[in-house]
């Protein structure tokens, strides 16, 4: 995250909600003695539910996929590349699954192959914006956080970036 996210964050109609409940003092530390935490922890949970039922949603969906997808291949599973024979069909494009399974003469019917990409299209088209929605939700979160313990902006991209160090 760049400062400026953060700043957008803390300058929005959200982020001035947040310094209503999170105060400050004249220093810029936190003001435990007036702050209203309790409205910021339930907001957070209320994120966090939203993206329990965000990747339930995912995980259905690609299972769905999965399950079809396992149909049409099970005969030629063991021609397939590793990475679309162990499942991972959905971070490549459709058109990149259809030119590794050619490229590694896996047969295919015309329609097979109109099916299939029509398929994996139509998933990614429903799975991109829930993916996105997590992880736009999921870092409203950590911001939220950043804001409940007077973390500045440096400070909170100072944790973004060792964050982003250990993955």
């Amino acid at each position: 995250m760049s400062e400026t996210d953060y700043e957008i964050l803390l300058n929005s109609d959200l982020g001035q909600w947040l310094e209503q409940m999170l105060p400050k003092l004249p220093d810029g530390s936190p003001d435990r003695e007036n702050e209203k935490a309790e409205p910021v922890h339930d907001l957070i949970a209320e994120l966090a539910e939203q993206i329990s039922g965000l990747k339930s949603q995912q995980s259905h969906l690609q299972e769905d996929c999965r399950q079809w997808l396992d149909a049409i291949l099970s005969s030629k599973r063991s021609m397939l590349p590793k990475k679309l024979a162990s499942k991972r069909w959905i971070e490549i494009e459709p058109d990149d699954f259809i030119i590794e399974c050619r490229n590694r003469k896996v047969k295919f019917t015309d329609s097979e192959i109109i099916e299939v990409v029509k398929r994996l299209r139509r998933s990614r088209e429903q799975l991109d914006p829930i993916t996105l929605r997590i992880k736009v939700t999921q870092r409203l979160v950590e911001m939220i956080v950043y804001r409940l313990y007077g973390l500045t902006p440096s400070e909170a991209a100072h944790v973004d970036d060792e964050v982003t160090l250990r993955r």
